[in-house]
């Protein structure tokens, strides 16, 4: 057990020195008013990627399960630690 911790923290510490040579060899272009426009589209989601904010979700089982009982569709139950929301 005690190697698998001494290979998890040397495998962390690996790709942390990685990173740091990476970013030291690409360094990133400073942010001016020039190159504002193109980082701010590179950054920002496109329409494709914010589709899933069009589908209409619901908060509530009970009244998601009566609706798409009524409309015959069907239902998809999204389960996990904490708010979906991000209400916590």
């Amino acid at each position: 057990m005690k190697s698998m911790t001494v290979i998890g923290t040397t495998g962390m510490m690996l790709v942390i020195l990685m990173g740091a040579v990476a970013a030291a060899q690409n360094p990133a272009a400073p942010l001016t008013w020039k190159n504002y426009a193109d980082t701010r589209d590179r950054v920002l989601p496109t329409a494709k990627e914010k589709g899933w904010q069009e589908i209409p979700w619901r908060s509530d089982l009970l009244s998601a399960a009566a609706e798409a009982t009524k409309k015959d569709m069907p239902l998809l139950i999204w389960a996990m630690n904490g708010d979906p929301l991000g209400c916590t």
